[in-house]
Order: C-alpha cells, then sequence, then structure tokens
C-alpha cells in the first residue's frame, strides 16, 4: 500500500482513495488504528492530502464536525489541529451535560423517531473553546418588561476555514414562557417553574447554540446513538512550517507578534486590542439598539420558528426543553 509522510512527527497516513477502500471493505481494525495515530499526534497538519485522508478517517470513527465538506488548501501561515470533545451520555439530572428533549414515539404508518436529546452550556462552550470561538458579547432586543420573555443575539469571533481571517458569527433567540404561549404548553408544571427561573440564561445558551451549529454543523437534537462516539472539530491555529518563502516567514512572525498584543492588551489595557474592533463596528449592530415590547400572543399559540430545527419535541414528549443551562 502506498503512503505518504508529513512533518507531523512523521505520522504515516494511507492516500484518500486508500482509506476510501479500507472503508468501503469494512478494514475497522486498521481505520481504528489511524484514528489512533491521528489523535495521539501533536502537532497540526499543513498537508491538505494528508488532512482530506485524515478526514475520511475521522468521518468514520468520531463524529467529525467540519465547516466545509472539502478542504481545497490549508491558508498559509495556519496549521489544522484536531481538538476532541466527549460529552458522556449521562442525564442531567445526574450531573451530566445531556438532557431529554422529547420521547421515542411511533408515527401513524407505525414508524419509530427515537428520543431527541440536546446539550446544556457546558457542553456547549467546550464546543466553542474547541472550535476556537471568541465571545464579544451579547444584545437583548426586547425591552425587558416581561420577566418571562427575552430576546436575545449573541456576537462571536471565529476564524474561516477557507482563508484563515477572523469572522464575526451570530445568533439569536427568542425565549417565550409566558402563559398560553406554545413553549409553555409543552412542559410540565414543575418544568415551567424551573426554565421560568432562567429565562435569560437560556435564550443566551439556545444562541449561542444556534452560532456554533451555523459555524461547525452542529445538528439540532441528537439521538442516544450520537453520544457513543467523542466529537472531533478542527480548527485553525498559527504553523510556522506552512510558510513558502522567506517575506511569508516575515508576515507570519508579525501575525503571531499582532495576536500576542492583542492578548497583552485585553489582559491589561492599553488600548483597543489590535485585529479586535469593538462589537457594534465589528458586526454592524447599532450602539444603541431599538428594543421593543414582547409581541402579543396569537390565538392558538406561537407561530413555530422553522429555524430551530428540531427544537419542537413533536409528539410523545416527556422531556423538558431546556435543563438546567449550566
Amino acid at each position: 500500500m502506498g503512503a505518504a509522510t508529513t512533518q507531523e512527527m512523521a505520522l504515516v497516513l494511507p492516500s484518500q482513495d486508500e482509506v476510501r477502500a479500507l472503508i468501503k471493505d469494512k478494514k475497522t481494525t486498521e481505520i481504528n488504528e489511524l484514528s489512533r495515530r491521528i489523535v495521539r499526534q501533536n502537532l497540526p497538519f499543513v498537508d491538505v492530502e494528508i488532512f482530506r485522508a485524515a478526514e475520511e478517517i475521522l468521518r468514520e470513527t468520531y463524529n467529525y464536525l467540519a465547516p466545509v465538506n472539502l478542504v481545497p488548501r490549508i491558508p498559509e501561515h495556519f496549521g489544522v489541529q484536531i481538538n476532541i470533545v466527549s460529552i458522556p451520555f449521562k442525564d442531567i439530572e445526574q450531573g451530566g451535560e445531556v438532557f431529554r428533549v422529547s420521547g421515542e414515539w411511533t408515527k401513524r404508518d407505525g414508524t419509530k423517531v427515537p428520543a431527541k436529546y440536546d446539550i446544556n452550556a457546558r457542553a456547549l462552550m467546550r464546543l466553542a473553546d474547541a472550535a476556537g470561538i471568541g465571545w464579544l458579547g451579547s444584545v437583548r432586543h426586547d425591552d425587558g418588561s416581561d420577566s418571562f420573555y427575552c430576546d436575545l443575539e449573541v456576537h462571536g469571533i471565529a476564524r474561516k476555514f477557507l482563508t484563515g481571517e477572523k469572522s464575526p458569527i451570530s445568533g439569536r433567540k427568542q425565549v417565550d414562557l409566558r402563559e398560553g404561549s406554545q413553549e409553555t404548553k409543552e412542559m410540565s408544571p414543575k418544568q415551567l417553574s424551573q426554565a421560568r427561573r432562567f429565562v435569560l440564561e437560556h435564550a443566551e445558551t439556545k444562541a449561542k447554540k444556534r452560532a456554533i451549529r451555523h459555524c461547525v454543523a452542529l445538528p439540532g437534537n441528537f439521538t442516544q446513538d450520537f453520544f457513543t462516539r467523542p466529537i472531533a472539530i478542527p480548527m485553525l491555529v498559527f504553523d510556522s512550517r506552512n510558510v513558502y518563502s522567506q517575506a511569508a516567514e516575515m508576515v507570519h512572525h508579525q501575525m503571531v507578534l499582532q495576536a500576542a498584543t492583542s492578548a497583552s492588551s485585553m489582559l491589561f489595557g492599553g488600548g483597543q486590542p489590535l485585529d479586535m474592533p469593538m462589537m457594534p463596528a465589528f458586526t454592524g449592530q447599532p450602539q444603541h439598539v431599538h428594543r421593543t415590547p414582547p409581541p402579543s400572543l396569537p390565538p392558538g399559540g406561537d407561530p413555530v420558528d422553522h429555524d430551530d430545527q428540531g427544537d419542537d419535541p413533536g409528539p410523545g414528549a416527556t422531556g423538558s426543553l431546556y435543563g438546567e443551562p449550566f
């Protein structure tokens, strides 16, 4: 079998086509061993061909969350680091990070729909860290006149996987726990009482989940099978090996210095951090957001938020949409 060698601690992997053949032939032992090599290696990938082979292996052995299906190149000055996040399937009531959104139910044609689960804020923040997402702040769009309603938008920053540039990300979510809303109709009195204690936190968690989902292709809700594998997330990191000229190497050192200066400024002051504009100018948000009162409840409950991609528990729901946020 032909093989290619990279600079990453002499990591040897088959070509992408050879990996696909192993997967097609169900060579589980070989695939698992290659997966262990990828995870054990300590340096980021700088060779795009080897990285593509690694992605094929990771998709077979992990829940691989990547913003693009095919990487055309790895941006100069950067390497791709694989970060692993494990979320054990342990109920939130026992100190875990998973809570049930809906129970198993059967359609009219006899097809069984499995129970769906979601993850809380602790797990979300670990996913965000693994993806290299930084949070800039949040904007509340409602006027806060009703303590059971919140319309919140969070703003963050992440690197574009294809160019390495910093890019703004955002997510917005409305949480409506007012009497008579559609959300309250799907909750028991105990669940509603608990959820109303953390309305702002729930809105922030769900808004961040929406931003993370769009950034790393995170699913909406999960079946139990999802938690049988750890999550693997690729992240761009500075790598001085991925330069092709002396001029490019000088640019790389300037980028590293700029990043260090930015971090120092954020910690100790000394002016606005480099390459980190203030949130309103950076995200396009007005400095003074026009806040509006909560919308009136229409007859029959709230309209469906189709962008939730699975927040609706559906028939047979037995769990809360929320759970403790932290």
